[in-house]
């Protein structure tokens, strides 16, 4: 049988009666809080045997006051509370019998009516201490009647569903499009980096090691806070929705790693030889005329792929000096134990002749797949005038 009996006018609070009703079932549970509505009295049951059996069973009673409360009059114009007959006269001098917990709770800036204003059966609820509810401090005033209650009836959020004010298959419908669109988002986010980054990034950080970076700032993002709620949830709603969202979230991580894993680079997918291996340059200081160096580029590694060949020197150069021409190597799949060419030709007219610079040191880099990287001497070696 229920432990909290909740005593109230519709015409007087039934709004705030039916908020109070919703938190004191999350508190202490569904069968423990009676209410006249809200599945209190089952279709079909007697309702006078109904609300008399829930009075006579309850350890609590809460008497929701509103300022129509006192006043509120029939059909008649009479005032309800003197009715013998009338349900909330019965209820509270029914509690008052039985000498259990009764409170009276004010909303609405209700005020406690005196005694000599109630019938005398029932004149004894202003001996009991009250507690007021506003609504700009709520929470805090619910909380005080949580306190009082729990030392007759104890709490029991276990046996408790959250209300909620949508319909539960479009709460779920809702639920599986927003976890959708975010996993959604959350691929294409993790494709663009596995599809754009390269191996060596700034700092010289693996597109592997960047990609597992990026799986758990999502999870502490977004599945962390799903767990925590799980683990501090005092309703087994919130918890059940907390739950599917944490599971949602780490198979969506689940699901990015193995992404991760299948196209991960592994030791000997991608390894290149250079001919020559090293690429030297001489100049004299004059201008001559262009010369040019043949680099043939073979893939030794188990898999095919694409080579972008480019020129890096670690001091600032005109443009044109060191180019790369006739590349048969870039927009096209180079097989396994395959080759492909390009000739490294050097400029010599764009240099001004520089007395104080007798190496000019670069690097000749070669780029599979935007995966990795090598790198290969490539320099410009000023030789002293015969």
């Amino acid at each position: 049988m229920p432990g909290i009996f909740v005593s109230y006018r519709r015409i007087d609070s039934e709004g705030h009666s039916g908020n109070l009703f919703y938190r004191l079932r999350q508190r202490f549970g569904r069968d423990s809080v009676f209410m006249d509505t809200e599945g209190g009295i089952p279709p079909g049951k007697d309702f006078t045997k109904a609300i008399e059996g829930a009075v006579n069973s309850v350890d609590a009673m809460l008497v929701i006051i509103g300022r129509q409360w006192l006043a509120c009059t029939d059909k008649q114009g009479r005032r309800r509370l003197d009715n013998p007959e009338d349900w909330v006269r019965r209820e509270v001098a029914a509690a008052l019998r039985r000498g259990i917990y009764v409170l009276p709770v004010l909303v609405g800036g209700a005020t406690l009516p005196l005694k000599e204003e109630l019938p005398e059966e029932i004149a004894g609820l202003v001996l009991k201490q009250k507690q007021e509810i506003s609504s700009t401090r709520w929470d805090y005033d619910v909380a005080q009647i949580f306190r009082e209650l729990e030392k007759v009836v104890p709490p029991n959020p276990e046996t408790d569903d959250q209300p909620s004010p949508w319909p539960r298959r479009l709460k779920s419908i809702a639920g599986w499009v927003g976890l959708s669109v975010g996993g959604v988002l959350a691929f294409l986010v993790t494709v663009f980096f596995m599809a754009f980054m390269s191996v060596e990034m700034v700092g010289g950080v693996h597109e592997a090691h960047f990609v597992t970076w990026s799986l758990a700032i999502l999870f502490l993002l977004f599945g962390a806070p799903f767990i925590i709620r799980v683990a501090t949830a005092r309703r087994v709603e919130y918890a059940r929705w907390a739950g599917w969202g944490s599971l949602g979230v780490l198979a969506l991580l689940a699901a990015m790693a193995t992404v991760n894993v299948l196209t991960q680079e592994r030791e000997g997918d991608y390894e290149v030889s250079v001919d020559p291996p090293q690429i030297r340059f001489a100049w004299d200081g004059k201008r001559p005329a262009s010369e040019s160096i043949k680099v043939t580029v073979m893939n030794t590694g188990r898999k095919s792929a694409t080579f972008e060949l480019s020129s890096y020197f670690l001091g600032e150069l005109p443009r044109g000096v060191v180019m790369i021409r006739d590349d048969t190597c870039n927009d096209r799949v180079v097989a396994a134990g395959a080759e492909c060419s390009a000739r490294v030709t050097f400029e010599p007219k764009w240099l001004e002749p520089d007395e104080s610079r007798r190496e000019i040191e670069g690097h000749f880099r070669v780029q599979a797949t935007r995966k990795r990287k090598w790198s290969f001497p490539l320099n410009i070696r000023r030789t002293p005038e015969q």
